[in-house]
């Protein structure tokens, strides 16, 4: 190194080492010993750079905008200016004889000093790159001269380079563009940011989507994907993952933008991209027009609301209305849809056709499964947004862990996501589902009541089926996503669809509240009727505006005394699942059955071992007394023998016996049990009144 000597400095100024290089690149090029080349000073460089060096070799070099350059090609005899530059980074291009490349590539193709070139940064060799021929060419240095090696015969022009968010932790660059060959045939290529980053990964694709028809060296592959990057003028385009509304007066999808002012058109751009991810890439709606439109809703009428009883059929297109509306409530809890029937009763395929309304679900493997685990469900069900997500066939022997399904629900129901905790030790945000939850299965995880009010249960009968009308809704149903762009459209022309949304709900839900105020889980299922009931008459004030051929006024006649009777039987149901009800309902089936018997007055002998669960006593005629834990170890084993959970502690059971009634305790008293002798033994014991166990006067014991 050269020896300098500092001779000033002001300590307030800072000195940047681009001018140091400046002062100090006569004294390096005198250091350069003989024989050997001295390695550029690394400088950055200015548009004045790159056009003062090129107006030397190139004729007629004139500025035509703020960053670009025209001029005669000195690469072959040029008369009218076909020769461009960009200034910002001296990459070049010749219009008419195809040659491209950058200020390093420009100065070994004119045989230039490359210590003429501006802007060298480390080895030339690592960024000598050109286009020939629609071949990609790079220089290799070789004892005192540079080689040209073509190391491809393609070149890859990048169209769109696809900025992708989901607003969690996805994040992802996808690379859109076409391989151009030596025939001047055009292969498109899509590519993530993953594969293009990895050597291999890379290679891997350039073979898959072009095959035989380029050569590419595999030593060669990151100097082709520098050139394809560097020579290539992509768009950059932000893109959203989010299906649906981003506000009141927009709702996206991958092909088509619905809103207030222009209605329904084609996407201009990719704007929303889910092609990576499982069964939510089929999501999208179709453009049709009027007269499709009627003719589809006619066919909606008279075969699919025709194709199950109306029973089922109308709270489904409720569901299939509410959809896109539940978001602009205040409170956003929503409710499992379930359909409950036989294997063979057709609930999987009436499902399907109804997730049609939101793509082209109909194909085999297009709907989730409850095969797959919990966490997949919710990351797939994250961007089924303002939509319906189904997911097939429930059934407890496929599942491996009930408890995770039931976990599952509520944290559905609560719209959130089980939360994480990283190797740091910090909280990380998990995917929920933010659609509609649709189900199906022979049965529902039973044994908890806020299951079963934090759902709608539609039961399905086993029935002849209607072969034409499934055919027809087969031929049909790709098409059914048109009538939700419609109805979509119909929404967003609302003026006040939030205040509007939040006064219809306001307004339903204490008719169906009405009566079963103190019922057991009575808000959650009013809610739940209510929100089906808004989405039905939504949907059909949408029928009316287009002016459709169907009864709306008997259509919502006949749903509103759906839901009404559904409502009794979703309160029969969260009846059966209270713990008070499941324990005294098996005890009753098990003293009829003659597996549970009571010590009666009088009888003489010990009780042990004789399967007695309980005495009486002459003093308490309408009551009996129960051992607590092994009246609860007989009804977790028949419970389990159905099929059945009992995971209820005993003090939640005594706490539910007394709730509803049934059990008796002492006065002042905090234990629900009571303390009594029989036959020389004191023993705790739950006192129950007969009449919850079915018991009358006069029984006798079948051992006397």
């Amino acid at each position: 190194m050269t020896e300098c000597k500092l001779v000033r400095i002001k300590y307030s100024r800072r000195y940047r080492l681009s001018r140091l290089a400046r002062v100090l690149k006569p004294f390096l090029r005198k250091e350069g010993t003989s024989g050997q080349q001295s390695r550029p000073v690394t400088r950055p460089a200015d548009d004045r750079d790159y056009f003062s060096f090129y107006r030397k070799y190139v004729k007629g070099l004139r500025m035509l905008g703020t960053h670009q350059s025209s001029g005669l090609c000195p690469f072959h005899d040029d008369h009218h200016p076909s020769w461009s530059m960009r200034t910002t980074d001296g990459l070049w291009q010749c219009f008419k004889c195809g040659l491209r490349g950058n200020a390093i590539s420009f100065c070994l193709l004119r045989g230039i000093d490359l210590e003429e070139c501006p802007g060298i940064d480390g080895l030339p060799e690592h960024r000598a790159l050109a286009v020939e021929g629609n071949c990609y060419i790079a220089w290799k240095r070789e004892k005192d001269y540079w080689k040209k090696v073509f190391i491809s015969d393609f070149t890859i022009e990048w169209n769109s380079e696809n900025r992708v968010s989901d607003h969690i932790q996805r994040e992802d660059r996808l690379f859109h563009g076409v391989i151009a060959t030596r025939t001047a045939e055009k292969i498109p290529i899509r590519i993530a940011n993953k594969e293009l980053c990895t050597n291999t990964s890379f290679y891997e694709v350039l073979v898959r989507e072009a095959g035989s028809k380029i050569r590419l060296n595999d030593r060669f592959v990151n100097r082709v994907r520098e050139a394809s990057l560097l020579f290539s003028t992509a768009t950059i385009l932000k893109t959203s993952m989010d299906f649906g509304f981003r506000n009141s007066r927009a709702f996206l999808t991958p092909s088509l933008r619905i809103t207030k002012k222009r209605s329904i058109r084609k996407a201009l751009q990719t704007q929303v991209d889910l092609q990576e991810i499982e069964h939510a890439r089929h999501l999208d709606l179709l453009p049709i027009d009027r007269k499709e439109l009627l003719a589809l809703l006619k066919h909606i009428a008279a075969d699919l609301l025709e194709l199950q009883p109306h029973r089922t059929t109308y709270p489904l297109l409720g569901l299939m209305g509410l959809a896109p509306l539940i978001r602009f409530l205040k409170d956003k809890t929503r409710f499992a849809t379930w359909l409950i029937g036989p294997s063979g009763s057709g609930k999987s395929f009436a499902a399907k056709l109804f997730q049609c309304f939101f793509g082209d679900f109909s194909t085999e493997g297009r709907v989730a499964s409850w095969s797959s685990t919990t966490n997949s469900l919710q990351f797939m069900g994250y961007f089924f947004k303002d939509s319906i997500f189904l997911i097939d066939d429930y059934k407890p022997v496929i599942v491996r862990n009930e408890s995770h399904v039931i976990q599952f629900l509520k944290t559905y129901s609560d719209l959130s996501g089980r939360s994480r905790l990283t190797s740091e030790i910090k909280s990380r945000k998990d995917y929920y589902i933010r659609g509609m939850l649709f189900a199906t299965g022979e049965d529902i995880p039973a044994g908890h009541a806020s299951v079963i009010a934090r759902s709608l249960i539609l039961p399905i009968e086993s029935h002849r089926p209607d072969v034409e009308r499934g055919k027809r809704c087969i031929s049909k149903c790709s098409r059914y996503s048109g009538i939700t762009a419609h109805y979509i459209r119909y929404l967003v022309g609302k003026k006040n669809l939030r205040k509007e949304v939040r006064r219809y709900f306001r307004k339903f839900y204490t008719l169906f509240l009405d009566g079963i105020e103190r019922e057991e889980n009575s808000a959650r299922i009013g809610r739940n009727l209510t929100l089906n009931w808004m989405g039905f008459s939504w949907f059909t004030s949408f029928l009316q505006s287009v002016k459709a051929p169907l009864d709306t006024k008997r259509m919502r006649d006949e749903h509103l005394k759906i839901l009404l009777e559904l409502r009794d039987q979703m309160l029969d149901l969260v009846r059966q699942e209270q713990p008070a009800q499941v324990f005294l309902q098996t005890m009753t089936d098990g003293i009829v059955s003659g597996t549970l018997r009571f010590r009666h007055p009088g009888s003489n002998g010990d009780m042990r071992g004789r399967n007695y669960f309980g005495f009486e006593r002459r003093s308490s005629d309408n009551c009996v007394f129960v051992f607590p834990k092994e009246a609860m170890a007989q009804v977790r084993f028949e419970q389990e023998r159905q099929g059945r959970k009992f995971d209820w502690t005993t003090n939640t059971v005594s706490k539910a016996l007394y709730d509803q009634g049934s059990l008796v305790k002492q006065r002042n008293s905090t234990d629900m049990g009571t303390r009594a002798r029989a036959y020389g033994h004191l023993v705790r014991t739950w006192k129950i009144r007969k009449e919850f166990l079915g018991l009358g006067d006069g029984q006798e014991d079948d051992d006397e």
